[in-house]
């Protein structure tokens, strides 16, 4: 493979695929490698609490005519490169953290308060919606977002418990 490593340099080529490795002109897969950063972005800006891009809506947005084969190699060393992470078949920006935008915090400014008021009983999601007179399908979509960032334990579809209290009751059990 030095050989063909070298060879490519001098052409200014990129070899991809490690099965069938196969050469690519620089340029290409550069501009794919940007285009695919660029839709990962774009798709953060339109859609914040959303985890990341699925591979294949983010193959159709950045890159419809490449084979899935030399897309997949090239989005696998985007990612090795630190320019995007791969996660759970969605890809984001590296750091990116879907609980971390306006809407669910000024939502978890008004949760977090009600469930520390009572942390090892904490009322159910319908009765959180009720006492702050909110639509429970935002609250219910945030929720999980934090399960994921760690501030939360769900127990069931209509109880969480903050990670504090969790780990508090899970003394008391010891």
């Amino acid at each position: 493979r030095p050989a063909l490593d070298a060879l490519c340099a001098d052409a200014r080529a990129v070899v991809l695929g490690r099965e069938q490795p196969r050469a690519f002109e620089a340029a290409l897969v550069a501009a794919a490698r940007e285009a695919l950063v660029a839709a990962v972005q774009a798709f953060h800006r339109t859609q914040p609490q959303a985890n990341g891009i699925e591979v294949a809506q983010l193959a159709r947005t950045a890159a419809p005519a490449l084979p899935d084969d030399v897309l997949q190699d090239i989005l696998r060393e985007t990612v090795a490169q630190r320019k995007l992470e791969l996660s759970g078949g969605r890809v984001r920006l590296p750091g990116f953290d879907a609980a971390a935008n306006a809407a669910d915090e000024a939502l978890w400014s008004r949760v977090a308060p009600l469930l520390s008021r009572v942390p090892q009983s904490p009322p159910q999601v319908r009765e959180i919606a009720q006492s702050l007179r909110l639509d429970e399908k935002p609250l219910q979509a945030m929720l999980p977002r934090r399960v994921r960032r760690g501030e939360l334990v769900r127990v069931d579809e209509q109880r969480v418990f903050l990670r504090e209290a969790s780990v508090a009751l899970a003394g008391v059990a010891e």
